[in-house]
């Protein structure tokens, strides 16, 4: 199963990129082709050099220092960027409330546009000018209460409390309308998910199927929601799993400079896999090419060796019967220059070699 950004990962992410590309200038911007999730901006900071971020819906964004192949003829949607976005400065990267979105705004001359990075669902990139109005969308999508298209005005899905910012007061009101585990409440009413609903739990001394919480029980859990969101950052992978900080479910782990490299080395590993199944089917593809060329070509050489050594035992035959049969052409030509072709014909019917007699062409056929 693939690695996909949570809500609280891309907290912690956008975080950490927010130094590094804030204020860089767009160079180009690339988009895969048959993987269209697929996106890549390269820019230039004035503070930290080449950067270069990678967009992959609904999984993940990261930065990166790989090159990869990008298509030569881009999308219309990559065009479209390109057009507006070249040369244009990122002055924003933000996530929304606590949603799994990432918003890049970027200036360019007296023009702002966002480019929306939708990391949950079938994922989708979507660019918006400075009145929220969609300019271009990676994917065309309808859900019941909003559409994503080009001259629309684009609208977030609905939304409850942002928990970052969630109150003692709010987190007392959520669990009084909920009728579930507390695990389940966190992953779901909290938008933790699974694996950061466990970590919260870890940090308390509730039991995470309890549904009884209680004033201080409240007090308790928001305090730890709060301290969830102010982890030191220390990157890590568990299998093939990543987090900004090392949770305690996890018993053995793998440290990265940065979450983007943790994220990377997860991604990276995907797509080394999917390029390694292409290149295996590429590779039986062409071998499969190749055998039927040399079976053909088996098939031709057996021709070509039957065919000679039928015309090696006819040259024998003609070696062995040779004075016979240049008795029979010195024959027919001197009946043909005396009495023509009618002549030679009546002559068949009287030679036992001699089957045929074509006049046009001047070819006789015999039988050795």
């Amino acid at each position: 199963m693939p690695f996909i950004l949570s809500a609280l990962d891309v907290h912690y992410l956008v975080k950490e990129l927010r130094p590094l590309v804030q204020d860089a200038f767009v160079d180009k911007v690339y988009q895969g082709e048959e993987e269209k999730g697929d996106s890549l901006l390269r820019m230039r900071s004035p503070r930290t050099g080449k950067q270069q971020l990678y967009v992959k819906v609904p999984e993940a964004l990261f930065l990166t220092e790989h090159r990869f192949p990008w298509p030569r003829q881009p999308t219309g949607f990559c065009m479209q960027l390109r057009k507006h976005l070249t040369n244009a400065q990122l002055v924003s990267v933000e996530q929304h409330a606590f949603d799994r979105i990432v918003e890049l705004v970027f200036k360019k001359g007296e023009k702002r546009w966002t480019l929306v990075i939708e990391l949950f669902s079938k994922g989708n990139v979507v660019f918006i000018n400075n009145e929220g109005v969609i300019r271009g969308v990676m994917d065309l999508q309808r859900w019941k209460d909003r559409t994503l298209r080009v001259n629309a005005p684009y609208e977030y899905p609905p939304q409850q409390n942002d928990t970052k910012t969630m109150s003692l007061e709010q987190l007392r009101e959520r669990w009084e309308e909920n009728d579930k585990e507390l695990v389940k409440f966190c992953a779901t009413a909290l938008g933790l998910g699974g694996k950061y609903a466990e970590e919260l739990l870890s940090r308390t001394t509730f039991d995470k199927n309890t549904k009884e919480l209680g004033k201080k029980g409240s007090e308790q859990l928001h305090a730890a929601l709060q301290a969830l969101f102010e982890e030191a950052p220390r990157p890590t992978t568990h299998g093939e799993d990543a987090a900004p900080f090392p949770l305690h479910t996890w018993k053995e782990v793998e440290q990265h400079p940065t979450f983007s490299a943790a994220i990377e080395a997860l991604v990276i590993a995907e797509k080394r896999d999917v390029v390694d199944s292409a290149a295996a089917a590429s590779t039986r593809t062409r071998q499969d090419k190749y055998d039927r060329i040399i079976e053909a070509q088996t098939k031709k050489l057996d021709g070509y060796k039957r065919s000679a050594e039928e015309n090696q035992r006819k040259g024998e035959r003609i070696y062995e019967c040779y004075q016979e049969l240049s008795s029979l052409l010195e024959k027919i030509g001197e009946l043909h220059d005396r009495d023509g072709w009618a002549a030679v014909k009546e002559h068949v019917k009287e030679h036992k070699l001699l089957v045929t007699v074509d006049g046009k062409s001047g070819k006789l056929t015999v039988d050795l």
